[in-house]
């Protein structure tokens, strides 16, 4: 099978969230998969040297910054090459030719349910986007059912074409050593706090200020609480809105923005946390809410959208409109040692549903099955 993935729209500086790193890992399995296999990365001149980590005798790097879309009148990029299938994990189908079928990736369609995020010129490009996704990929993966069910209720597609592959949770994180980690805790200023960790881009669906809101009214109403708040992520456009809002309600002894951190850095935070809380308001799946579960976190959501698919009955769920349901649901984790040690059990049992190398399997069988039709 001769696949060609188009990985132009990845970047190594974590912009694009948690997707980066599981198109990385779902690569890395991909391609270790059958060694008959040939692999052509459709890459851009921004990220085609962090790329190079993937050359081999079967992974050919392909940038089409420099490359025309049309070889010829008659030969075109892709046909080129002979691809069976075009895999496009970021979704957009770009590089589609006619004859060659293609496979993407939708994670979610937040637009759809939340229009207001957005500008009026990037909803209609959205709106164009998924509807022309729906009507020229072979197949759409979806990396849940309550993704696949949005498209089924906003598109013309047929159920048949959609298949769902939940993520599988990579083993990204590691921890050298405790001599190592106290150091990134104390560069960070968190060595001995009671902290609560939120990772997430700023993007306003995140519902970062919501939260600020519940723990200045949890501080307000126990003063001489311990507990410290951390965030990391690229703050995009939120920065100013964000840092007001901290300065406003007269937090920023209790918040602590980490920025993006390395997955080294981001194992030690995430291990000294005392719980991770998610209140965002829209995800197609949550993939921080499982990692927390396999370092063993309890995990405080939103119980809206993916995330109850997600976390099962693994996490305590709160209304991420209400700061009152979400201060509550702080208040009880770090009250109740017992409730603690349960929602941790819970979630290794959880986090079991979301295998690896069943992910890779299934992507797979999708990616084969597709590239069939062309021959």
């Amino acid at each position: 099978m001769r696949v060609a993935v188009d990985v132009v729209p990845i970047r190594s500086d974590g912009v694009v969230g948690g997707a980066h790193h599981f198109v990385m890992e779902l690569l890395k399995g991909l391609f270790n998969k059958n060694r008959k296999d040939r692999f052509y990365l459709l890459t851009a001149s921004g990220n085609h040297e962090y790329f190079a980590q993937f050359e081999s005798h079967s992974i050919k790097r392909i940038c089409v910054d420099s490359v025309p879309i049309r070889i010829n009148r008659s030969k075109s990029m892709l046909s080129k090459y002979n691809i069976d299938v075009l895999f496009c994990p970021m979704s957009a189908i770009t590089y589609a030719e006619p004859g060659i079928p293609s496979v993407s990736i939708i994670y979610d369609i937040q637009h759809e349910y939340y229009p207001q995020f957005f500008t009026l010129s990037e909803l209609s490009h959205r709106k164009r986007f998924y509807q022309e996704l729906c009507e020229k990929a072979d197949a759409v993966i979806c990396i849940s059912k309550f993704t696949k069910d949005s498209i089924l209720e906003k598109f013309q597609i047929s159920r048949e074409r959609i298949n769902v592959v939940h993520i599988g949770i990579q083993e990204r994180f590691n921890i050298d050593s405790l001599e190592h980690a106290m150091s990134i805790l104390k560069r960070h200023s968190l060595a001995n706090k009671v902290y609560g960790f939120y990772p997430a881009n700023f993007w306003p669906h995140k519902n970062h200020r919501m939260l600020l809101v519940a723990f200045s009214m949890l501080l307000d109403k126990f003063p001489d609480l311990k507990l410290h708040l951390v965030f990391t992520g690229s703050l995009w456009n939120e920065k100013s809105v964000i840092n007001d809002a901290i300065r406003q309600m007269k937090l920023q002894d209790r918040v602590h923005y980490l920025g993006y951190l390395s997955d080294a850095e981001l194992s030690v935070v995430l291990s000294g946390a005392s719980f991770v809380i998610f209140p965002s308001l829209f995800e197609g799946f949550g993939i921080p809410i499982a990692e927390a579960m396999t370092f063993g976190k309890p995990v405080l959501c939103s119980n809206t959208t993916s995330l109850p698919e997600v976390a099962g009955e693994a996490a305590l769920y709160f209304d991420p409109r209400k700061p009152d349901s979400i201060m509550q649901s702080i208040e009880k984790i770090l009250n109740d040692r017992d409730l603690q040690i349960v929602m941790v059990g819970k979630g290794f049992k959880q986090v079991q549903i979301f295998n690896r190398d069943k992910m890779i399997d299934s992507y797979y069988e999708v990616l084969e099955k597709v590239a069939k039709r062309r021959n």
